[in-house]
């Protein structure tokens, strides 16, 4: 007659297997993803209604993240002379030496311009949101 013990104590041996499998096989936990320095933000006015941002960080958190940096903080320097849209022309961004860098030119404008615009008041209320930070 058999009592069955030798069934639960292979199902006891098994519970850190089961237990291990739950946790994800033993592996270790990742680090939190590291979070950005910011370097300085540089913006110039290049011609009438034609302004360039230049800025770093040492991380991108996000894919892009260092192109929206740059838009934010265009929109909040729209916003400070007065300027409601804005028309992105070209970002070079580029990583060297784990230092990610932008080089942003846009147009600004009091009218919605055609094509692709960005709503200044709409974007920094967005880029705050985020905890972008903007000039």
């Amino acid at each position: 007659m058999s009592t069955g013990m030798g069934s639960k104590i292979s199902a006891i041996a098994a519970l850190p297997l089961v237990l291990t499998a739950c946790l994800g096989g033993g592996a270790q936990m990742e680090e939190p993803p590291e979070l950005p320095t910011y370097g300085p933000v540089v913006i110039a006015e290049l011609a009438e209604n034609l302004v360039q941002v230049k800025l770093s960080m040492t991380t991108q958190t996000v894919e892009n993240h260092i192109t929206e940096m740059a838009n934010c903080n265009l929109a909040s320097y729209a916003l400070q002379v007065g300027r409601r849209y804005a028309r992105h022309l070209r970002t070079n961004a580029y990583e060297e030496d784990g230092l990610w860098r932008a080089d942003a030119v846009y147009s600004l404008s009091d009218g919605r311009p055609r094509g692709q615009v960005i709503d200044a008041a709409t974007l920094v209320v967005a880029c705050s949101n985020n905890n972008i930070p903007m000039v």
